[in-house]
Order: C-alpha cells, then structure tokens, then sequence
C-alpha cells in the first residue's frame, strides 16, 4: 500500500512477488598450522612405513546438505602426507621422506570441493612443522660424524657377538663395530627396503674384535638392514641414510 501527501491522503494498494533464488555459494577453508613431534628412534626401528597422525584440517560449505572433499594439490612432491579425502585427516604416511636437517615446515596446499553440481572449489595453505627429536639410551661418540649417537647392542648372558652402528642416521659414511666375536666366520650384508643386496663382505682374518666403515655417500636416502653373521648367531638392524 502506498500514501500520498495530498488533501484526503488518496492511496493504492498492489501484490509485489520476491522470488529468492539460493545461490551455490563455495566451500570455506582458511590457512591453519600443525606441529607434529616425530622420534627419529621410532622410525629408524621400523621397516614398515609409520604413519603418523598430524590432525585434521578443517573446512565447511555454507549451504545446508552439501559436503566437501579435500585433496593436497601443492607440497607433497615425495609422498610424505596422506590426507582422507572424506574426513581431512592428514597423517604423515612415509616419514622416511623428512627431510632431518633443512627443512621442518611444509606448507601444503589443500584444495576443497563441494558435492554441488558446479563443484564449487576453495584452496588454502596448511602449515605443517614436523619437529624430529631423538631419544637415545646408549652411548655418545665424540668422535663420530657430526658426533652422533651409536646404535648398541649388548648380549653378554649369551656370550654373542656385540656390535655398534654409528653414525646413525648417516649421510657418508657408517661404522660397524663389532666385539666378542668368535669362530672364523663373519659377514656383514647391507640390504634395502626391497630385499636388495646393497653390499655383502665377508672377513676372514679377524680377532675379537673389528671396526669397519662402508661409503654409503652413493646410496638413495631411507631405510636400509644391515644382517651381522658371526660363526651360527645372526642379527639384523637398521641405519637410516640421509
């Protein structure tokens, strides 16, 4: 009804429509940060892959009923993130692939979609500092590369062989020590992740005790075995390369 403001206040009256159209509007993320603590012990003990859970990156869509989907489309060149397309859960899944010294922060680009028609889209960077600690219960060695820790194993209530793995990780070079050994039979294999044989020497001339370093300079970065063969006793353990 409209009124005007002449002398008798004439008006009219008319039936106006508003038709509300809903507009797909597109999925909502913002930039968000993650610390996650990785034991660098933790991964040089497992042959299998870890995964390691980071949390979960939060998006929404603003219209009723619709979800999203999440995908990492930047920053994970080397596989070191899984992420639920469902749920945004990010993991780390292959922590072999961290990079120990120069870099802790990824930042990852995830891209979300909606479940509309038009698969309306929304991308933000994600933060992701991975703090790698180690917790050793062992021996230091000063005079080792860069002065790292040593894996060490000691088995004095059989009488077996004792040996030290060191640096470790390693980025040139490792030793192998070995003490307590016995008979004339000794082989050291280095093997990778695929079951390979990396290297395998075999001694012939040695005493009680022996310190051997193998050039690993040349090898690809991750995870290898080392299997330690002394007279019937065999142990296997692991460095990680750099």
């Amino acid at each position: 009804e409209v009124q005007d403001n002449g002398q008798g206040n004439l008006t009219d009256q008319a039936t106006v429509t508003v038709n509300l159209t809903d507009v797909n509007e597109p999925p909502v993320i913002s930039e968000q940060s993650f610390n996650v603590d990785v034991n660098s012990e933790l991964i040089r003990l497992e042959l299998n892959n870890n995964n390691i859970d980071i949390g979960t990156v939060q998006a929404s869509d603003p219209d009723i009923g619709q979800s999203v989907t999440f995908s990492i489309i930047q920053g994970n060149e080397k596989n070191i993130f899984g992420l639920n397309a469902n749920s945004g859960k990010l993991e780390i899944s292959d922590p072999y692939q961290l990079n120990y010294f120069e870099q802790n922060n990824y930042p990852l680009i995830i891209k979300v979609v909606d479940n509309s028609p038009e698969q309306l889209s929304a991308n933000a960077t994600i933060n992701v500092i991975v703090n790698i600690y180690t917790e050793y219960i062992g021996e230091y060695d000063s005079g080792t590369e860069g002065g790292d820790f040593i894996t060490s194993v000691y088995d004095m209530e059989n009488n077996y062989f004792t040996y030290k793995i060191y640096p470790n990780p390693a980025n040139s070079y490792v030793n192998i020590g070995l003490d307590n050994l016995q008979g004339s039979k000794l082989i050291i294999t280095i093997i990778n992740t695929k079951g390979e044989i990396i290297l395998k020497k075999s001694y012939k001339d040695f005493d009680t005790g022996l310190i051997d370093r193998f050039d690993i300079g040349e090898l690809s970065k991750g995870l290898y075995l080392v299997n330690i063969t002394n007279g019937e006793v065999s142990k296997l353990d692991k460095f990680i390369k750099l």
